[in-house]
């Protein structure tokens, strides 16, 4: 039984199914109203293809012939069995049998066809007549022929992949980008579309009729988007939708038409969300995992990429922040060149420096060298050295940035200049509060006539938040070159009894996922992918044992380390460094502990 509103595809044989007579034998003779068919099947949104036992260049010709050789697309001619040749096909053009018909004149053909494409509806000569009536009831929703145009992309993709040496290196070679809109209301026909057409990445099934779908689009609850995606091969168009459930970060809608599979689009999309809560409902063709958004979609396309075979690409990595990279940083090995910038002690001193690994200080840098000096004479706490950070030198491919200060750290302005910006600590310590001028006088060393005096020139504004550090991101973007990219670790949000922090985090790292769906130029990695259990912590909501800093540069590493020559040092290290520190921590002898230390780094570079 055919179910003509079911059909995506027709496979045509030829011989005596499509034309009358056998081309070998010299007798090829069209028929007027197959042609036709092909021509309004095709004006309906329905491709058309050919799986023939003949030789490929006569039948092109005489498809070119007889004016309709542009009409078919992943054209299969040749003289081996059929059944095989469907079951690819189908698999290629990403299509389930059951939307697919296979018309043919020999019953022999078409069993076999239906043994290997389970599913596959079948149809002879005879059966012809009633597809032509029941096409010219329907209205042609396809007039520009969009349909058969990203088929026809989808084929010179496949010929095209043949080409290159793995399917991933054919892949940083398409330049895939992939776009989220979120004005779903203008494109509402075309994601009900979806919803009643997608099958085998339509992952919830949930087939919400346009009514419901409108009340979804207005629900402040759900956070909805449809996806576009183009190549270097043409623009797909909108391929994908997504429905998310903000109250409980679950995915009422997700899925994706068949046009893009295998590019990843779908595993992107999922990460791009921060991998929320997803029920997958039957069958789909591609899982979507907790892994990272595939490094091919929306690469950075000023770096020209030739190949990416498993030699490692070098480049230019700066690494600023506190303990949590300095920490990680110890797991690295690279083909290119890394800069750091960590928390530092002056030399002679026992100042500890870390607030230039701070958004407002990191700002700091494009002041004027009058404004810098200004900061400078104000604040004996800022050290020239912060000054003159290589952030905005233009050098780097990727910036790798820890967040962990933002939610933990005093913000302040000088109220002459508002751009001038300081960083203290404790976040809810603000100097300009009596009550805590003593935590400053032991902590900074403060006198009570400084404080007056930092009191007259400068007013707290508080912590980050997540407006403002957006606000940060959008600023050094425009600063940057266009080919710097910028990873940022997202703090901890589980297993740590600190309410505050773990609120301050959670809507920093949700501003970050969020701008990160639009921003191609920024990736996240997040600890708490590293943190397995509470013991996992050392004595505060920020620092860590060290297997957790193993696991935050192999996530580092899965996010740049293609593009960057990131590599991962041996894990013996994580073992030996546990050792030393543990030890060096019960000595009280400083050189004891320093002479352990420069033995463990000598086994680092060896």
């Amino acid at each position: 039984m055919i179910s003509f509103d079911k059909i995506k595809l027709v496979i045509w044989d030829l011989d005596d199914t499509f034309w009358s007579g056998t081309l070998t034998e010299g007798g090829a003779t069209p028929i007027p109203e197959n042609i036709n068919l092909v021509k309004n099947l095709t004006d309906c949104g329905i491709i058309n293809t050919i799986c023939s036992k003949n030789d490929a260049e006569p039948v092109l010709g005489k498809l070119k012939e007889f004016g309709i050789a542009d009409y078919f697309v992943f054209c299969s001619i040749d003289w081996t069995p059929k059944g095989q040749r469907i079951a690819t096909l189908l698999t290629v053009m990403g299509l389930r049998p059951v939307n697919v018909l296979f018309l043919d004149d020999n019953p022999v053909n078409l069993n076999e066809a239906e043994y290997y494409s389970k599913g596959l509806m079948t149809g002879t000569p005879e059966d012809i007549p009633s597809l032509i009536e029941w096409v010219y009831k329907q209205a042609p929703s396809d007039k520009e022929h969009k349909r058969l145009n990203q088929y026809k992309i989808l084929h010179n993709k496949q010929e095209s992949k043949k080409a290159f040496s793995s399917n991933e290196e054919f892949l940083y070679n398409t330049h895939t980008k992939v776009d989220f809109f979120y004005d779903c209301q203008d494109k509402i026909d075309r994601i009900h579309e979806l919803i009643l057409r997608t099958n085998q990445l339509n992952f919830t099934k949930l087939r919400s009729t346009k009514e419901e779908l409108k009340r979804i689009l207005n629900d402040d609850r759900y956070e909805c988007a449809y996806v576009n995606v183009r190549d270097d091969f043409g623009d797909y168009g909108t391929i994908g939708f997504y429905a998310l459930d903000k109250s409980s970060n679950s995915l009422l809608h997700f899925l994706f038409s068949c046009r893009t599979i295998g590019q990843g689009v779908e595993q992107y999309v999922y990460a791009k969300l921060g991998h929320p809560k997803l029920e997958v409902i039957g069958e789909v063709i591609n899982f979507v995992t907790d892994e990272s958004a595939p490094l091919w979609i929306n690469q950075d396309t000023s770096e020209v990429k030739t190949s990416c075979t498993t030699q490692s690409i070098g480049g230019r990595i700066l690494i600023k922040g506190p303990c949590d990279l300095e920490s990680a940083v110890n797991y690295f090995n690279s083909s290119g060149i890394i800069d750091t910038e960590f928390t530092y002690v002056k030399e002679g001193t026992n100042n500890r420096f870390f607030a230039h690994n701070h958004s407002a200080h990191i700002l700091d840098l494009l002041l004027s060298n009058k404004e810098k000096q200004e900061m400078l004479n104000d604040c004996p706490f800022v050290d020239p050295e912060m000054m003159g950070g290589k952030f905005f030198s233009g050098e780097y491919d990727w910036i790798i940035l820890s967040t962990f200060l933002e939610s933990h750290y005093c913000v302040y302005h000088k109220r002459s200049n508002p751009m001038i910006k300081v960083v203290l600590d404790g976040a809810d310590k603000s100097i300009q509060e009596e009550c805590n001028w003593e935590h400053f006088k032991r902590e900074h060393a403060f006198s009570m006539a400084y404080i007056r005096h930092f009191n007259s020139e400068y007013e707290y504004e508080g912590y980050t938040t997540p407006e403002k550090y957006i606000s940060f991101l959008d600023c050094v973007l425009k600063e940057l070159p266009l080919k710097t990219r910028i990873c940022l670790i997202l703090g901890a949000t589980k297993l740590f009894d600190d309410e505050v922090s773990i609120k301050r985090h959670s809507l920093l790292n949700d501003a970050i996922i969020q701008y990160s769906r639009k921003e191609p130029r920024v990736r996240f990695v997040k600890i708490d992918d590293c943190i397995e259990s509470r013991s996992d912590f050392t004595n505060q909501i920020n620092h860590f044992k060290r297997i957790v800093y193993y696991r935050l540069a192999q996530q580092i590493i899965q996010c740049v380390g293609r593009d960057s020559g990131l590599k991962s040092a041996s894990r013996t290290k994580v073992f030996i460094d546990s050792f030393v520190w543990k030890v060096s921590r019960q000595l009280s002898e400083g050189f004891v502990k320093r002479f352990l230390r420069k033995i463990y780094r000598c086994f680092l570079r060896k």
